[in-house]
């Protein structure tokens, strides 16, 4: 993406235990998500459910974002991962 500003850490593992806040944003931030806070929910429990060592602390979905604390503690999927796996639901 142009002008997209690096914010990971260098020679940071984000396999790491800890806190970890998320932005996810829709495609050319169009409002996609506006009255699916349901089915994000609903997918947050599922990814929870199906992937070892990861929490959700807290979420709130907007209209073309939404903003996710992940807690991780022994999980085996770097953060990255963990993401593109919800992205792709």
């Amino acid at each position: 993406m142009k002008n997209r500003k690096n914010t990971r850490l260098e020679n940071y593992s984000y396999k790491s235990d800890g806190y970890y806040f998320v932005t996810i944003v829709t495609k050319l931030r169009q409002n996609l998500l506006i009255n699916k806070e349901k089915i994000v929910e609903e997918e947050l429990k599922d990814l929870q459910i199906k992937t070892l060592g990861i929490e959700i602390d807290y979420f709130s979905v907007m209209p073309n974002h939404l903003h996710i604390i992940f807690i991780l503690e022994n999980c085996n999927l770097a953060l990255g991962e963990i993401v593109r796996r919800l992205k792709a639901k």
